[in-house]
C-alpha cells in the first residue's frame, strides 16, 4: 500500500507531519492492506491566507478490485479536516469489505 501526501498539489515538505499522517493511515487501514493499492492525501487551502473554514483534506483510496473512494472534508484547521476525512474513509472501507464478505457468503450458500 503506497501512501502519498500532497499539500496544495505539491509533495509535503514537513517530515514530522508527513510521518504522522503516514502512521495514522497505516494504522487505520492495516486491516484492509490487501484491498488497497494506494492512498493519496491532499491538503488545500481554499481561500489562501485569509483564514476561515477553508482547509480541505481530500483522501483518495485506490482499491485493488473495487471502485476507488474519494472523500473531501473541510474545516478551519487542516488537522481536524484530516481526522474527519480519515474517520469517514475507514467507515466507507469497512462497509465495502463487509458488503463484499456478505456477497461471497451468499454465493457460497447458493452454490
Amino acid at each position: 500500500m503506497d501512501i502519498d501526501v500532497l499539500v496544495n498539489a505539491e509533495e509535503q515538505k514537513d517530515d514530522r507531519s508527513q510521518k504522522f499522517i503516514r502512521e495514522q493511515i497505516s494504522k487505520t487501514f492495516s486491516k484492509f492492506q490487501g484491498a488497497i493499492r494506494r492512498i493519496r492525501v491532499i491538503f488545500k487551502d481554499e481561500n489562501g491566507p485569509r483564514g476561515g473554514i477553508d482547509q480541505i483534506c481530500q483522501i483518495e483510496i485506490l482499491c485493488e478490485k473495487q471502485q476507488s473512494i474519494f472523500l473531501r472534508e473541510k474545516d478551519a484547521f487542516a488537522g481536524q479536516a484530516f481526522t474527519k476525512a480519515l474517520t469517514r474513509a475507514k467507515q466507507v472501507m469497512r462497509r465495502r469489505i463487509d458488503k463484499l464478505h456478505r456477497r461471497r457468503y451468499r454465493l457460497q450458500q447458493l452454490g
